[in-house]
């Protein structure tokens, strides 16, 4: 059974690796995920499962647990949104106070800045940074309820350690502003040396500064989810009777006929059942041009009416829509783990243990220094202990890897690649060969009638082909629908068949009128050992699928059915090929058409005539030599799909592409699967980029805090600290940003040519 939770309190990668890692171990249990990004908890567990212990447990840590994570979509945006509005207030408020503190302390004591002469006073000096210190820690009262939440349960996070930071800061400096009155010596210079306010007010200014910028970076990684949520109208125009009344999109129920006027978007899937238009696909697609629809056509929720008006009969509704899955899946994919992320979570698990145990030694070790050489230095100590604990970063070990994968998975949406995880992503971006399916993947899968050659006396045209088009019309091969097209056009009227047996790969027997007769392609000709007329091999050289009726003796009727190849499929193919992968085409045509195919687009390696227990077999040989993939529609191709390292399916976005591959290719051109493979590759490269950056940032900078480079007069102070901390994430989320200005080939094309 899967259960979804939403975990209110997480604050770092160290939160939700403890809250995976320990929810895991309770009984019935089977696996958990834990998001930190959307704060989401996803669940398996069996009847052995109880929720009073995950709730305790939860509890425990110091977060908050609702069972129904999402109070929809469009409210969780607004929340977002208020949260980032937070920051952005708190930061404010709060350098208006650093400023003047920064002013009085840094500026002066090192540059020499001139100050009031009231502050000239040890006593009026060390008042006025603590004004300007109340006011920072009043707006900024959160990081201590998270902070000393964390260690009190056990489970200190990034807060945890910003609050021993500022907390050791403002006792010791109240301590010291204590003391000046005792021990009147020198009082200015230890007021100057020795007061740590303007540490703890820089480093929570800072803090809040990352914070916001970080809570903006995964606002703008959701962007794409909220344009297509955006696609989904509050309000609808329904048939009551024979009137039309506007009702709210959630009382819609399937069967509803709405009327969807020019420019509104779709907000259901169905059937048009009165007029015709253009609709805009491009949110899922990515089609730059509308499409034309009409009556009987099916239409989907992720689409925008260009045209006319016109009635639809509503067919699927809700979570069921493409829309909603869609959505789901995106979502999914972000919040999805790349395998990489596995030593990240157990790195982020112990980060913020192991940075409290090095503050703590630097503490001693600096109070040992200075008890031995210049006399012992509590403020010295403390300005090392303080430093490490604001400048170390677990933020940017959390972020690098799922930031990245949501923007680039978002990314995807917007050119028509859906990604159904961040394995496949991460996957994609290493794949050695390439299995494409020829048929409504290299080619239009717009299959129509192009010769009629007769080969009996005794029946005439009209009869033949309306013998062909009954055994068809019981048939689902999309060469039955292209058959039962071309005779509907030539008015022709069908009859009665019998006992028809469909043979997988080769086609069917049936009787008419008493006799048996077959239907089929070549193979099924050469089981009967019947010979095929030269006029129709000749066809075949040309490229064109042949549909043979034939009876015991001999063949009757001949069909050549031929398909387009998509405009993109040959440039697609060669960027394959320059990319260093290799392609292959796996077909049941017969060898002759799959040969004049194959050398239009440039495929060297062809599979011809083969079954779909063939293209599984294919698909686990090429295995033996790298990483396959597999494109094909989704349908027939299934098996292969399946056993492929990545399934691809390559449509419009139907239910059975979406439920039946890694990746599904919206909109049906293979150059998007180029695409997919470089959006990959910059997505993984990205991601590498990330955590290089924040373990080299924090194994460079946690020694210069801790003051080992003391000894050559570089050392850093707590607001330095903090600086670098903030910096840090707003590198790594400017480099994952850096995805937003990925574009597709045509994009490309389209800019050089202008």
């Amino acid at each position: 059974m899967e259960i979804t939770y939403k975990v209110s309190g997480m604050t770092c990668a160290g939160c939700s690796s403890t809250l995976q890692q320990k929810a895991s171990k309770l009984k019935g249990v089977e696996h958990v995920s834990v998001y930190l990004l959307d704060g989401i908890m996803e669940m398996q567990v069996n009847d052995k499962f109880d929720e009073k212990e995950l709730l305790t447990l939860v509890s425990k840590l110091g977060f908050t647990l609702h069972k129904e994570g999402r109070q929809g979509d469009i409210e969780e945006q607004a929340k977002e949104k208020k949260s980032i509005l937070g920051y952005k207030q708190r930061f404010i408020i709060s350098i208006l106070f650093t400023i003047p503190l920064f002013y009085i302390t840094m500026c002066h004591h090192h540059l020499k800045a001139p100050l009031p002469s009231f502050l000239h006073n040890a006593n009026n000096y060390a008042l006025a940074q603590l004004l300007f210190t109340i006011p920072i820690l009043i707006v900024n009262y959160q990081f201590f309820i998270d902070g000393f939440k964390g260690l009190f349960t056990g489970n200190a996070n990034m807060f945890s350690l910003i609050t021993i930071g500022a907390t050791s800061a403002i006792i010791y400096s109240l301590f010291i502003m204590f003391r000046i009155n005792i021990y009147p010596d020198n009082v200015m210079q230890i007021v100057m040396e020795q007061l740590f306010f303007e540490a703890a007010g820089t480093v929570l200014t800072f803090v809040t500064l990352g914070k916001w910028l970080e809570e903006r970076s995964k606002q703008k990684s959701s962007t794409e989810i909220e344009k297509l949520l955006k696609l989904m109208p509050e309000f609808v125009t329904v048939k009551d009777g024979e009137s039309w009344v506007e009702r709210k999109l959630s009382a819609v129920k399937v069967g509803d006929i709405l009327l969807v006027k020019k420019g509104e978007n779709i907000p259901a899937d169905g059937e048009i059942i009165s007029g015709y238009s253009f609709i805009d696909k491009a949110a899922i697609t990515g089609e730059s041009l509308p499409v034309e629809v009409n009556t009987g056509d099916k239409v989907s929720s992720a689409s925008i009416n260009t045209g006319n008006a016109f009635e639809m009969r509503v067919e699927k509704i809700g979570k069921e829509t493409l829309l909603s899955k869609i959505i789901q899946m995106v979502k999914n994919a972000g919040r999805s783990k790349a395998p990489i992320e596995n030593l990240v979570d157990k790195i982020s698990a112990i980060f913020v243990p192991i940075i409290l145990g090095l503050s703590t030694l630097t503490f001693v070790v600096w109070s040992l220094i200075t008890a031995f050489t210049t006399g012992f230095s509590f403020a010295t100590a403390l300005n090392y202990a303080i430093t490490i604990l604001v400048i170390s970063c677990p933020c940017a070990l959390g972020l690098a890897t799922p930031l990245a994968i949501m923007v680039g998975t978002g990314k995807g949406a917007t050119l028509g690649i859906l990604y159904k995880n961040a394995e496949a992503m991460q996957s994609f971006a290493k794949v050695d060969c390439i299995l494409l399916d020829k048929t409504a993947t290299i080619t239009e899968g717009e299959l129509k009638v192009k010769d009629v050659l007769i080969y009996d006396k005794n029946l005439s045209q009209n009869e033949l082909l309306s013998i062909m088009a009954s055994c068809e019309s019981q048939l689902k091969h999309p060469l039955a629908t292209c058959i039962m097209s071309y005779v509907a056009e030539q008015k022709i009227v069908l009859t009665s068949v019998e006992n028809v047996a469909y043979e997988i790969g080769k086609g069917a027997s049936f009787y008419y009128k008493g006799k048996k007769y077959f239907l089929g392609n070549r193979k099924l000709l050469e089981k009967l050992t019947l010979s095929i007329p030269q006029a129709l091999q000749s066809l075949e050289e040309e490229g064109k699928t042949v549909v043979l009726l034939a009876d015991e003796q001999k063949v009757l009727v001949g069909l050549s059915i031929m398909d387009t190849i998509k405009a993109t499929s040959k440039d697609a193919i060669l960027h394959c090929k320059n990319m260093g992968i290799e392609v292959a085409m796996l077909t049941g045509d017969n060898s002759r058409v799959a040969k004049v195919i194959a050398e239009q687009v440039g495929i060297e390696k062809v599979y011809s005539e083969v079954l779909p227990e063939d293209k599984l077999n294919i698909v686990k040989e090429s295995k033996k030599y790298g990483k396959v993939v597999m494109v094909g529609d989704g349908i027939n191709d299934a098996p292969a799909l399946k056993e492929a390292d990545i399934g691809v399916a390559i449509g419009n976005g139907t239910d059975i592409a979406i439920d039946s591959a890694d990746i599904v290719l919206a909109s049906g051109d293979l150059i998007s699967l180029v695409d997919g493979i470089r959006l990959s590759i910059a997505t993984s490269r990205n991601i590498k980029q990330n955590l290089f950056w924040a373990f080299v940032y924090n194994i460079l900078a946690i020694p210069f805090a801790a003051g080992i480079f003391a000894w050559a007069g570089i050392s850093l102070t707590p607001w330095m600290g903090a600086l670098a901390m903030v910096l840090s994430d707003v590198f790594l989320v400017a480099n994952v940003l850096r995805l937003n200005t990925f574009k597709g080939i045509n994009k490309i094309k389209k800019k050089r040519k202008q």
